[in-house]
């Protein structure tokens, strides 16, 4: 009688084990900083392509606060609309920077946040020639940090080199 029951309780013991310990868990795949420098491992990004790869998007610039996102509010953002010329199933929302050659008018819709409240940014659909490039910001977890908002991660935004109106 003991040994059927010790038998049920370590198969019980044993899937319990096996649930906790890693059924749906990810796996952690640690790189060296150095694979990505050297080119033997890419990091893809939000638009779908290795970071750095020169692309068009379909954008339109809007302001942060729209999201009700405390550490986007006060930023103009681009809500992607087609890659390459595909049309994406959801809008991506990007933060962007304009590099020093940059040559487009976005300069006039962030003029524009200037407005008195309750005025909408009212940015118009733009081709923009981009590339995606990451970071990782933040503060670690459990560091207190008065002035971070966010928690420590790798982000990714745009950097854009040129536009021309839809």
């Amino acid at each position: 009688m003991k040994t059927p029951l010790l038998f049920a309780a370590l198969a019980c013991l044993g899937a319990f084990a096996f649930a906790q310990d890693g059924g749906d868990e990810k796996k952690v795949r640690q790189i060296q900083s150095s694979e990505i420098a050297d080119g033997s491992v890419e990091v893809i990004g939000k638009l779908g392509k290795p970071l750095g790869t020169v692309t068009t998007i379909l954008a339109t610039p809007f302001e942060g606060r729209e999201l009700d996102v405390f550490h986007l509010k006060s930023r103009v953002l681009l809500r992607v609309t087609a890659i390459d010329g595909r049309e994406l199933d959801e809008p991506l929302v990007m933060e962007f920077f304009r590099t020093q050659s940059y040559k487009g008018k976005l300069e006039s819709y962030l003029h524009q946040m200037k407005l008195p409240a309750g005025t909408q940014l009212r940015g118009r659909p733009t081709y923009y020639q981009v590339y995606e490039t990451g970071r990782f910001a933040g503060a670690p977890q459990h560091e207190k940090v008065i002035w971070q908002d966010v928690g420590f991660g790798f982000e990714t935004h745009l950097n854009l080199l040129d536009e021309k109106l839809k």
